[in-house]
């Protein structure tokens, strides 16, 4: 497992290095030289994107996301409200997956291409039903504690 979670770490801060970085060397041949790389802001918006979906998952394994606690959780209510919560999060996690799926094959069926980098949208897409699918195994794991 920690092997899956520091995979998921290292994808989500070298996706979110990388960009910052192509932004910046974008940033200094725009205006320092007079030109840009035509696919930077494309690649970076995506790179952007992978790093914010990934991290979210990791949330999940580390107990980082945002909770409050109007009820204690050591009574009944505390604990019905706990149980309710994750299901609603567990049942989100896994539509978005699932949906995150169908959206995959309908953009490899339409063989739709990026504009400036020239690949399919699918591989792009794929970043949703991964991340969410990792998001699931650790909201379910760390859950079960």
């Amino acid at each position: 497992m920690e092997k899956v979670a520091k995979l998921n770490r290292l994808v989500a801060s070298y996706t979110l290095a990388i960009a910052v970085l192509l932004t910046f060397l974008n940033v200094v041949l725009r205006y320092l030289f007079g030109t840009s790389l035509s696919f930077s802001a494309e690649l970076a918006s995506y790179l952007f994107i992978a790093s914010a979906f990934f991290a979210t998952s990791l949330g999940f394994k580390e107990h980082t996301h945002i909770s409050v606690d109007l009820i204690s959780k050591k009574t009944i209510l505390g604990k019905f409200a706990k149980y309710i919560s994750f299901w609603i999060t567990l049942l989100f996690l896994l539509f978005i997956a699932i949906f995150g799926v169908e959206f995959v094959s309908l953009a490899f069926d339409m063989n739709e291409i990026s504009i400036d980098l020239n690949i399919s949208m699918w591989i792009i897409y794929m970043i949703i039903p991964v991340s969410f699918s990792l998001a699931v195994f650790w909201h379910i794991k760390s859950d079960a504690k």
